[in-house]
């Protein structure tokens, strides 16, 4: 099996970049692509429902971070929030690069950066391949372990020059996200100062338990001379 090291892409680079390999996805208790990003220099994560959903890089919003899958980009209908990165599952992307320095042939849009995953090369594999894992989550807040199983078979036709891969996968999620907010502020006179005070502190408590079925596959198809 081919892979896309980290190593090579810094190495290789014209500019500023981080990049994480699928040995390193493997390596981390990610449930998403977010939570895999968020592993890298200068990104940092927002959660959305208990969740890692969005990223900013260097400290800029989500919505100034343009994000491409295999060099082609995929916009987000919510300006505000960014692009949604817990649709993307691990076990589609073979390498992530984080690019903070724009080059001349890229596309406008990343003020902060631009995010590249590159999804699986069904003709990088020799032969057929058939791969089946197993993972478990399990922290304080979880009573029980959430499980995540996943198969994926890949092969190649037409005497090599197109190559196939499908995913299928199951996980069981159970999470719990814990808020404290302040819903109202007053102000006060304090030795004729006037300062701001809270009105009603509020906090949320959001437990959630999903079985969740996933699929996803690739074709890849190389011409002739």
């Amino acid at each position: 099996m081919q892979q896309t090291g980290s190593i090579p892409i810094k190495r290789n680079a014209q500019g500023v970049v981080d990049a994480i390999s699928a040995e390193d996805i493997g390596k981390f208790p990610a449930q998403n692509v977010t939570e895999a990003i968020q592993r890298i220099a200068g990104v940092q994560m927002s959660n959305i429902n208990g969740r890692g959903s969005t990223i900013s890089i260097r400290g800029l919003g989500p919505q100034y971070a343009r994000t491409t899958i295999n060099g082609q980009t995929f916009a987000s209908a919510d300006f505000k929030d960014g692009f949604r990165y817990d649709i993307i599952q691990t076990d589609l992307a073979s390498a992530i690069q984080v690019i903070k320095s724009p080059t001349a042939d890229m596309d406008t849009g990343g003020l902060a950066g631009t995010v590249n995953i590159d999804t699986v090369k069904p003709l990088a594999y020799k032969g057929p391949s058939f791969i089946a894992g197993i993972k478990g989550y399990y922290s304080d807040y979880r009573k029980d372990a959430t499980p995540k199983v996943n198969a994926a078979y890949i092969k190649r036709f037409a005497d090599e020059t197109i190559g196939v891969m499908l995913d299928v996968g199951y996980q069981k999620l159970k999470d719990r996200a814990d808020y404290l907010f302040q819903d109202r502020w007053a102000t006060q006179n304090v030795n004729g100062a006037t300062i701001a005070v809270p009105r009603r502190p509020r906090y949320r408590r959001i437990d959630r338990s999903i079985d969740q079925i996933m699929g996803s596959g690739g074709v890849q198809w190389r011409p002739n001379d």
